[in-house]
């Protein structure tokens, strides 16, 4: 009997808790999260201020139970699909269908609630792709672990400057550059290991040293990263000119068709939404090695 009526009121809390998700949703098309009020919230569906403090600290811990929620019902669908493009496609289904909700937070103090959402459903399907094109390399965790990361937070930069329209590109079109960013970069990987190899064949010593360094090289530097930019001006100057006004003291270096500048890892999401306000392309994100 107690067991049936826990359950019972499990259920009833869970109904509650998704009437003031859903009243919070509708207000957060009205208006800016840091003015909406629990008063405000409660009134749109129904409940008492008391019901609300029941259940939830504050606005800010519903919104991180709503995000909770949402991410766990994103799972659960995403455990169904097979195919990690169409799991990427699925996440922006989701922000699609809530973009002013997303659009909202982004801009109120619950930013980093909503990055945390979508970078935690980004890293597990992130490191999928990682193993599955890179599986040819040495399976080394601290570098699986790694390329996880930066791929995660570069990628999670991307999806936020889509959900605040810096960026004018297709779910479809950005899954595409995902997935080619990815495999230029790890096939480099994997040419450089088997590289490696040869040189280190016979040597006991080499092949722990490339077994510790899948890249087959000297250990890199995780704390920075190479941007790859295409520059529409014509000489270095300018292309150190350029980045030097974005704020970014990096290295620049010239290559074929533009130009590439080591930045810190971190940097590489706010480093794209400037480029781009600017009209200047990033053409490829690769690991400093």
């Amino acid at each position: 009997m107690y067991r049936h009526m826990s359950k019972d009121a499990a259920l009833q809390s869970n109904i509650t808790k998704k009437m003031l998700a859903a009243s919070l949703k509708k207000l957060m098309s009205e208006k800016p999260l840091h003015a909406i009020t629990v008063k405000e919230i409660t009134e749109k569906c129904g409940l008492h201020r008391q019901t609300f403090y029941y259940h939830f600290e504050d606005v800010h811990d519903l919104v991180r139970w709503m995000y909770e929620e949402d991410a766990f019902d994103l799972l659960m669908r995403s455990e169904e699909v097979f195919c990690w493009q169409d799991k990427i496609l699925q996440l922006f289904g989701y922000i699609s269908a809530n973009r002013e909700m997303c659009v909202c937070t982004l801009n109120s103090l619950s930013r980093e609630t909503l990055k945390d959402f979508f970078s935690a459903d980004l890293e597990r399907v992130v490191r999928d792709v990682v193993l599955t094109y890179g599986r040819d390399l040495p399976r080394s965790e601290g570098y699986v672990e790694y390329l996880t990361h930066f791929y995660t937070v570069a990628f999670a930069g991307i999806v936020e400057s889509w959900i605040l329209g810096e960026i004018d590109l297709t779910p479809e079109m950005i899954v595409a550059y995902m997935e080619k960013t990815v495999k230029d970069q790890l096939n480099g990987a994997v040419m450089r290991y088997e590289k490696g190899r040869e040189t280190d064949s016979g040597q006991g010593e080499g092949e722990q040293m490339i077994a510790d360094n899948p890249l087959g090289e000297k250990p890199a530097d995780y704390s920075d990263a190479k941007i790859s930019v295409s520059f529409t001006v014509g000489d270095q100057q300018s292309a150190k000119e350029i980045v030097k006004g974005l704020g970014f003291a990096g290295e620049i270096t010239e290559i074929k068709n533009g130009f590439v500048v080591l930045i810190a890892a971190q940097q590489i999401p706010e480093i794209v939404r400037a480029l781009d306000k600017e009209n200047i392309a990033v053409y490829g994100i690769v690991p400093q090695i």
